[in-house]
C-alpha cells in the first residue's frame, strides 16, 4: 500500500481537524508528525494512524514579544501567548500553542496538565494547539 507522508498531508489532516502520525509495523513506535522512516528502529515499514489528541503538558513558554504572525493575531505584551511540548497519550511529543491558562499568573500553570488538541483557523490555515 502506498501512503502520503509528505509533510503537506499532514497539514491537510490538520485542517480537517485530524491529527495523523505514523505507526512502525516493527516496533510500534509512533511519530508526529508522519516520518517515513522510524527513528527507533530504522523501519520503512509504517501505517498512517489517527491519534486521539490528548495528552499532557511537558514544557511551556509565555511569549510577550511573539513573532509577526502571532502580531497579526492580535498576541503581544498586554495580551501574550503560551507556547509548550505535549505528550501525547500515544507517547510522541509535538510543540503547539497552549490555551485555557491565566497568563496573568504563570506560576499557576503545572507541568503534567491534562490538555486536549483544539485546531484554531488563522486566515487559511488551520493550527494545532491544545487547551487545558
Amino acid at each position: 500500500m502506498s501512503v502520503d507522508l509528505t509533510i503537506n498531508s499532514y497539514f491537510n489532516e490538520i485542517k480537517k481537524k485530524k491529527i495523523s502520525g505514523t505507526q512502525c509495523k516493527e516496533c510500534g513506535r509512533i511519530h508526529l508528525p508522519p516520518r517515513v522512516i522510524c527513528d527507533h528502529c530504522k523501519s520503512q515499514n509504517l501505517d498512517i494512524i489517527e491519534l486521539a489528541g490528548e495528552g499532557t503538558l511537558q514544557a511551556y513558554s509565555v511569549v510577550y514579544v511573539p513573532n509577526s504572525k502571532m502580531v497579526a493575531a492580535g498576541f503581544g505584551r498586554e495580551n501574550p501567548n503560551c507556547v509548550g511540548i505535549v505528550k501525547m497519550s500515544e507517547g510522541p511529543m509535538v510543540s503547539a500553542e497552549i490555551y485555557g491558562f491565566d497568563l496573568s499568573e504563570p506560576e499557576k500553570i503545572k507541568i503534567g496538565t491534562s490538555v486536549k488538541a483544539k485546531f484554531i483557523e488563522r486566515g487559511e490555515s488551520v493550527i494545532l494547539a491544545f487547551e487545558v
